[in-house]
């Protein structure tokens, strides 16, 4: 017992001991109060960027202090508005002044307030007035003997003013400049345009200006233009299927015509080559789209332009289909719910009826309850029947329906339907029941919900030279956009 007495006593004077070493520690003592600076200058703008100025005051101090800069004053922060010193300790602490840029002609002044219990202490902030300055970082003082088919040059330039680029007058060079103003430094791209004049070179000066700096100029030169033409395309491409024509990128400064070498899979009465005069970007050839089953289309066409040596060769392959629409073909607009399709005479998909024999409205709509032939610009035929007669709409596209209407489709001799993609461009659902001649099913019923949305509908019961039918299932209308039909 006399044990644990004498334990417990040493505790109790241990914890004596160190309450009085902890007030001796955090004992007040003298106040202590300074900062590092009280004039401060910090230049109008950073050559590394904007948004960069900045300084550091060093706060020393064994109380808690307070910091701030007038309320009216906008281009001028600190970092904190204080610090809490509650050990009575000694402390220094770095309080960051940040600053906008200064664009101005002249310098601004702040006063910068640090109090404490034992005192304040007030810090002059000057900001010096802009010192503009416009200096070359990227690039060359001068460009010669660029080629004639043209370059991009790339100039990088620091400076804090407003500046412009673009060409000395009397140049004879063409430049683009792909950023030609701007407020701060920048790297920007001049883009020396081809020379298409066979008998002279060109030169001209690019200029950035700056306000209030020296300008910079660029001499720049191009050597004498020679004959050029190019595909700016693959040498082989393969078509969208069931789109007619195609037109080729081409770059050229001279006269040049596009000959057709062979043709396989289109009626090589309907397939043209073409012609044309240099600067024309785009060289149409002209072809009815693919309709060869059990093979595929091939147009080759071969590029000569005068005065440029050799020939080009491009190769068109594209398999084969029966596609039509009401509208543009293969177009955004065409599977985006809400968007007009383009409907117009010019792609109008029927040699017959022509455009203008359908209205616009199902109150005017024509044929109702009554079998019609539609034959397509290739000569394909369909055949429809609606309770409700035909219309067009450039939202809805081709517009038919009710109960018992129907749309046959064209029967290909040696060939069955494999498939159809359907553009279902109505906003309710469209059931469809697909029959052969004999009005049984070559597939499970099918339903298209959502304007624009295109399905896929396998018939693997079709057989070959049979015109399968789609029949409207519960009176549900046709709104079609556009169909593609495959046949093997």
């Amino acid at each position: 017992m006399k044990k644990i007495s004498i334990i417990f006593a040493a505790l109790a004077a241990a914890a004596v001991s160190a309450v009085s070493c902890l007030e001796r520690e955090f004992e007040e003592g003298t106040p202590v109060f300074s900062v590092s600076n009280t004039e401060f200058f910090l230049p109008s703008d950073m050559y590394e960027g904007q948004g960069l100025v900045c300084d550091t005051i060093w706060v020393t101090c064994n109380r808690s202090w307070t910091a701030s800069v007038p309320d009216t004053l906008d281009w001028i922060s600190l970092d904190k508005d204080g610090h809490q010193g509650l050990s009575g300790v000694n402390e220094r602490t770095p309080l960051v002044i940040k600053c906008t840029d200064n664009l101005a002609d002249q310098d601004r002044s702040a006063l910068l307030s640090v109090s404490s219990s034992a005192g304040k202490q007030t810090i002059n902030i000057t900001q010096g007035a802009i010192r503009r300055r416009l200096v070359l970082v990227k690039g060359e003082r001068g460009y010669s003997d660029l080629s004639y088919e043209g370059d991009t040059l790339r100039i990088g330039f620091n400076t804090n003013c407003p500046w412009t680029a673009q060409l000395k007058q009397g140049s004879t060079i063409d430049v683009l400049f792909d950023s030609s103003k701007g407020d701060s430094s920048a790297e920007i791209e001049a883009i020396v345009q081809e020379n298409d004049d066979l008998t002279t070179s060109k030169q001209g000066t690019i200029v950035i200006n700056a306000e209030g700096c020296r300008s910079i100029e660029i001499p720049v030169t191009q050597l004498i233009g020679e004959p050029i033409f190019r595909m700016e395309c693959a040498n082989e491409i393969k078509l969208d299927e069931g789109i007619s024509n195609f037109e080729v990128p081409i770059h050229t400064n001279m006269s040049w015509k596009a000959e057709l070498i062979s043709v396989k899979g289109y009626d090589s009465t309907k397939v043209l080559g073409t012609s044309g005069i240099k600067g024309m970007k785009l060289a149409k050839i002209t072809f009815p789209y693919c309709t060869n089953f059990g093979g595929d289309g091939e147009i080759v066409v071969r590029f000569t332009a005068d005065k440029v040596e050799g020939e080009q060769i491009l190769t068109l392959r594209q398999d084969p289909c029966i596609r039509f629409g009401v509208g543009n073909l293969g177009s955004e607009e065409m599977y985006t719910a809400g968007a007009k399709i383009g409907l117009s005479a010019n792609n109008w998909p029927f040699a017959s009826p022509v455009y203008s024999y359908l209205t616009t409205s199902y109150l005017t709509a024509k044929d109702m309850n009554k079998v019609t032939e539609w034959e397509l610009l290739n000569g394909y035929k369909l055949t429809a029947f609606s309770p409700n007669g035909f219309w067009k709409n450039s939202t809805t596209g081709w517009m038919f329906g009710g109960v018992g209407s129907y749309l046959i489709l064209p029967a290909v001799e040696g060939f069955a339907l494999k498939d159809f993609l359907l553009c279902y461009r109505g906003t309710g659902t469209f059931k469809g029941d697909v029959l052969n001649p004999n009005k049984e099913p070559v597939c499970e019923r099918f339903f298209s919900a959502g304007q624009g949305v295109v399905i896929k509908v396998v018939t693997d019961g079709a057989k070959p030279g049979e015109a399968i039918g789609i029949y409207a299932g519960d009176g549900t209308n046709f709104d079609i956009g556009e169909m593609t039909l495959h046949y093997e």
